[in-house]
């Protein structure tokens, strides 16, 4: 076996910006410097694309021995403890931080392309940790990126061979009447079998594919929009729109061919994004928000309370909406008879005059104690899964003859 290992400097761009690229340099200088009087006899110190350095081995490892696990162990902490250590340049110090990744390959199978993915898969991992995060990856997590190459290769291929699909659930108001639906995305693989939109949105979001993704679920959503509203029922589609897909300079463009195409109101789309996406581009999104809104769209924060949204920004903003995830409702048990953070929500919803939806209710005792608080909508297993496209219509074609029912009595 070969010994690999990936160091990527945290968040570097925003030192070549603050402090000028001769400051950048000159910390790549110095941690280089640091991590090469490191290396012991059979290690050798590369300097890497823009700001990280590879190291290899020169000799093969003997991965059954205990005690080379243990040195190169060792090493990386090594490694990360004088990649922390201050550094000073021009009287000012300096504490950085890198990602670093490891890992030991068959030497007969290791090419250069190998290599490096294997370890940027290892980098991301790592840098989800936080800043200085540490990962070596086992046999196990080889299997890993086997599978996250596959999938990110499989995009293209599953939107053109009919692999997506969507499920919809239901969210009702306090009179269980179905007032809007969550369009949710399903994948199944014809190898892989069923993928979680957990798994498979984060990698999509990697590269434009979470574009195409995100179209396609807007395409269907005003498809069955059209379907129900043709049989009579009007009703309303939310869908989740990611950061990378709102900023787009042609999204506002797409979105309202797509629902003229459709011919769907704009107020029938419920457009959720997080609280990630609002703060990581929050002028650009505002624009988008601005524009659309004038057009006739609705917009929700997703997973609210799980971010840190100014609320300066949701003052400003047209939004409609605040989702309480479900994180917090299922804080909701007998043992407390008040949930602090749900009550915060549905109290700052009303005095941004705008409705909750909470989700992932699973019980009556949670129900109640949302509908006691004051919240607008309701979805969950308590009062439905999520359906198919066939039950979803049947359901919502269901609920409008019961509404019209009572009303006539």
């Amino acid at each position: 076996d070969i010994y690999c290992c990936l160091i990527d400097m945290d968040n570097f761009a925003q030192y070549n910006l603050s402090f000028g690229k001769h400051v950048g340099d000159a910390i790549l200088r110095i941690v280089g410097q640091r991590l090469k009087k490191l290396l012991p006899d059979g290690l050798m110190l590369y300097r890497g694309i823009g700001d990280n350095f590879l190291i290899l081995s020169t000799t093969p490892i003997d991965n059954n021995a205990k005690q080379s696990s243990m040195i190169l162990d060792s090493l990386e902490w090594e490694c990360h403890k004088q990649i922390s250590a201050p550094l000073t340049i021009s009287k000012l110090v300096h504490n950085v931080t890198a990602a670093i990744a490891s890992c030991r390959l068959d030497a007969r199978k290791a090419s250069y392309e190998k290599i490096n993915g294997v370890l940027t898969f290892g980098k991301k991992r790592a840098k989800k940790q936080g800043p200085g995060g540490m990962l070596a990856l086992d046999k196990a997590a080889f299997n890993d990126y086997a599978r996250y190459q596959e999938i990110s290769h499989s995009f293209a291929r599953a939107l053109d061979d009919g692999e997506f699909y969507l499920m919809l659930q239901p969210q009702y108001d306090g009179n269980q009447h179905i007032v809007s639906s969550e369009a949710l995305i399903r994948w199944k693989h014809p190898t892989l079998g069923f993928i979680s939109p957990a798994e498979f949105i984060p990698v999509a979001e990697e590269s434009d594919a979470i574009i195409d993704i995100g179209n396609w679920v807007i395409e269907e959503a005003c498809r069955l929009l059209q379907t129900s509203q043709k049989q009579g029922v009007r009703t309303r589609i939310a869908v989740n729109i990611s950061g990378r897909h709102i900023v787009r300079a042609d999204f506002a463009k797409q979105l309202l061919e797509t629902v003229i195409k459709w011919q769907v109101n704009p107020d029938m789309l419920m457009l959720e994004i997080t609280e990630t996406t609002l703060i990581s581009s929050v002028e650009l999104v505002r624009e988008r928000m601005e524009s659309l809104g004038h057009e006739g769209f609705s917009f929700s924060i997703d997973d609210f309370g799980t971010g840190y949204s100014s609320l300066s920004y949701l003052k400003e903003l047209p939004i409609s909406e605040l989702k309480i995830d479900r994180y917090f409702v299922d804080e909701i048990t007998f043992q407390d008879e008040r949930v602090p953070i749900v009550d915060s929500i549905v109290d700052l919803a009303h005095a941004l005059n705008v409705s909750t939806v909470a989700e992932g209710i699973e019980n009556e005792f949670q129900c109640d104690y949302l509908k006691q608080r004051g919240c607008s909508y309701f979805q969950g297993f308590y009062f439905s899964k999520p359906l198919a496209e066939k039950d979803w219509l049947n359901a919502v074609l269901s609920a409008e003859k019961v509404q019209v029912a009572q009303t006539e009595k």
